[in-house]
């Protein structure tokens, strides 16, 4: 698992995973806060040049959550739009 961190949190465990997620193995319950999907498209309005590999490295990201964890439920938790 690279760099998570499992902890336990009221006899519940849960992990704390380095690409910005937490998963609560119990619940097979996957959390993601502040993806601010469309950062690039509102950059690009408004003058600031960004490179599409942003968006494609955070989906790819995901990707990588989804294939390590078996999840029943993704919870996004604030921020999904830019």
């Amino acid at each position: 698992m690279g760099q998570s961190i499992l902890k336990e949190i009221l006899s519940e465990s849960f992990v704390f995973d380095y690409r910005r997620a937490i998963y609560w193995p119990e619940q097979k319950l996957l959390m993601a806060a502040d993806l601010h999907w469309g950062k690039t498209q509102y950059f690009r309005q408004h003058g600031i040049a960004i490179s599409d590999d942003i968006f494609e490295a955070d989906l790819a990201r995901l990707a990588s959550l989804f294939e390590d964890y078996e999840t029943r439920t993704f919870l996004v938790l604030g921020d999904l739009i830019h």
